[in-house]
Formats: C-alpha cells, sequence, structure tokens
C-alpha cells in the first residue's frame, strides 16, 4: 500500500567550492630570471622599411585581444527569486548546491509503510574550463524506530554531473543564473507495528573534477 502523506521541503543553500594557490620562494639575487622585454602599447607602418615598427616586423599590423572570465563575478537569484536585490555575487570559479532541508510524512497509518518521494537539487555558478561538478547521494539502507521497527531505504539520482553550461543555465532579467535542477528520489518500504517515527536521512557530497578524468 503507497500512502503519499503530507510533505514539506525547505530549500537551503549548500556547498559553494573556491579554490586559491599561491606560491612563493626566496632565491639568490644572481638566480633571477631577466625581466622580460614589456610589448609597446602601439606599433606603427614605416613606409621606408616597408614593415611594421615595435610590432611583430612583418607586413601587417596585428592587434592582439583577451578575453578573460577568471576574474569575473556570477548571481545567484537569493532566497527570493522575485527581489533582485537579494542577490548574492560569487568569484567565478565557484559553484553551488542547493538540497531540501528536509522531507516530513504525517499523519502515516501503522502497518505496511511505503513512500517515494521526488524532490529537486540544484547546481548553479560559473567553473572553471575543463572542469564538471559530480553531485553524488547516498541514504542510510535501513533505518529503526525505537522499538526497532525496520524500515528499507533507497535513494535514486537523476543527474550526477554538470557540466559548465549545465552550472551556468541561463540568465535571469536580473543578472542572475538559473544553473540546472534535476529531480532525485528517495523511497521507502516497511512495517510499522506501533505508534512511533523513524528519522533518516539523505547525504550529499559535491566536488569539482576534471572532464575526462
Amino acid at each position: 500500500m503507497e500512502h503519499q502523506a503530507k510533505r514539506i521541503a525547505q530549500i537551503a543553500g549548500a556547498g559553494m567550492l573556491a579554490a586559491c594557490l599561491s606560491l612563493g620562494a626566496f632565491m639568490p639575487s644572481h638566480a633571477l630570471a631577466e625581466p622580460k622585454e614589456q610589448t609597446p602599447a602601439t606599433q606603427f607602418f614605416n613606409s621606408e622599411s616597408g614593415t611594421w615598427e615595435q610590432g611583430p616586423r612583418s607586413q601587417y599590423g596585428e592587434i592582439a585581444i583577451t578575453y578573460d572570465t577568471t576574474q569575473g563575478t556570477w548571481q545567484d537569484p537569493g532566497l527570493d527569486t522575485s527581489d533582485g536585490n537579494d542577490n548574492g555575487t560569487h568569484q567565478n570559479g565557484t559553484y553551488q548546491v542547493v538540497i531540501p532541508t528536509y522531507i516530513s510524512h504525517e499523519g502515516l497509518n501503522a502497518g505496511a509503510i511505503q513512500t517515494s518521494d521526488t524532490y529537486q537539487i540544484l547546481v548553479r555558478g560559473v567553473i572553471p574550463e575543463g572542469k564538471l561538478i559530480r553531485v553524488d547521494a547516498e541514504c542510510q539502507p535501513e533505518i529503526a524506530s525505537e522499538g526497532n521497527y525496520r524500515i528499507q531505504q533507497t535513494t535514486h539520482q537523476e543527474k550526477t554531473v554538470w557540466s559548465p553550461a549545465d552550472c551556468m543555465g541561463t540568465v535571469h532579467e536580473d543578472g542572475s543564473l538559473s544553473g540546472t535542477p534535476s529531480n532525485d528520489i528517495i523511497s521507502t518500504e516497511g512495517t510499522m507495528y506501533a505508534a512511533g517515527s523513524f528519522t533518516g536521512h539523505v547525504f550529499y557530497t559535491a566536488e569539482m573534477k576534471t572532464q575526462g578524468k
């Protein structure tokens, strides 16, 4: 018998990862590398020599253009998605994993218990190129009440890997990122012979990994 009872789900932000590495060393002055020649800010064509001076010194001028997003930022929509002032700002290279705080079943009848809850998780952010986010869920396979009655739990994930495009999703009108949601399922089955309460858990871990590894 399947019993669908009252469910309460409250979304709470979780897991943001940011990494920063800094290296320094003391070296004798004679071991320091000579400073590289700085590229001039401008170049010009010399008609006498027929070449471009202070640049690649060829028959054409070349302008190097760099587009870099490593120092940029991204916004989450906050707790109230309708309020643009509620947004949070984060450094590029970071992400968030959002999961429910709890799921509650109340008013269950004694006897055979069988439930199945589908809930949404979300990953959003701007992660480095060539990376992906791996999210894993694990539940207690069996939980016991105070009277030692036992219920089995199983969990299923619709999605476990988020690419950079998945993490970004779409950009809302207020500039915040939608990220990409996924539906997970927690199921229980067992028999309760008395009035009592079970408490189980689903544990989540998140990790940034290199694509292809």
